[in-house]
């Protein structure tokens, strides 16, 4: 399976590269829906979260990832610091505030395991 790559700011970057921060959020838009889930495509999934990858009470589903894998890069430069670490689960639910998520709302949430490269 492929890796997939996020972009982050330094504050997240150094959060997960530090250990503090475990799992990264994405919006549950159909953007992010057809990056993350194997089975969506636009024209297939029209409610978010789709019923076709989540069960009715959002339960990790590890069948339906469509990445093993995540790199997050610091900036865009050519020569930015890099991580990679194994995708330990993927699911649909609320974030910590203190990681970036808003209080209320639901992300797609990606759950990290353990680090399989080094900055």
């Amino acid at each position: 399976m492929k890796t997939l790559k996020l972009v982050l700011k330094k504050k997240w970057f150094d959060m997960i590269a530090s250990g503090e921060k475990t799992e990264e959020y994405r919006e549950l838009k159909p953007y992010w829906q057809k990056r993350l889930c194997k089975f969506c495509h636009p024209y297939h999934c029209t409610v978010l979260p789709c019923e076709d990858c989540y069960q009715q009470n959002t339960d990790i589903l590890e069948d339906f990832r469509r990445h093993e894998k995540v790199t997050f890069y610091l900036g865009y430069k050519k020569d930015r610091p890099q991580m990679t670490f194994e995708i330990k689960a993927l699911s649909v639910d609320g974030g910590k505030a203190e990681w970036g998520a808003e209080k209320g709302k639901e992300y797609f949430v990606i759950k990290l395991g353990k680090r399989i490269d080094n900055l």
